[in-house]
């Protein structure tokens, strides 16, 4: 399988966020474009319990290699990393989606266990 370049995993993340928006939105999931151009996309996903970023550049030091999902959380006072998950030199585009789907599951379903739903 094709391992993609940075400019098609932005492009994978970028229309993975304008896939999801109105599914996000119906869930009253905010959606906040922080930064769009050629070097980085950065994506806020504010769950009101639980706030996610989706980030896509090339760092110099990271854990990721292009792609970036971290959701954290606020629990009696102190920083609680709910979920994160980071691409790697040989994840493929299909698996950068699958990935943000799943990390949208777990945090969707935290949230509605959180809540009783």
């Amino acid at each position: 399988m094709k391992h993609p370049s940075f400019f098609e995993a932005r492009e994978t993340v970028a229309q993975w966020v304008e896939s999801n928006h109105k599914t996000l939105k119906n869930k009253r999931v905010s959606i906040v474009t922080l930064k769009d151009d050629e070097a980085c996309l950065r994506v806020e996903l504010n769950f009101g319990e639980c706030l996610s970023e989706i980030i896509v550049s090339e760092p110099d030091f990271a854990p990721y290699r292009y792609v970036s999902f971290q959701a954290a959380r606020i629990a009696n006072g102190i920083p609680d990393l709910l979920y994160s998950w980071y691409d790697k030199e040989e994840t493929t585009t299909q698996e950068i989606i699958e990935n943000l789907n799943k990390a949208m599951n777990i945090v969707l379903g935290h949230i509605n266990s959180a809540k009783g739903t």
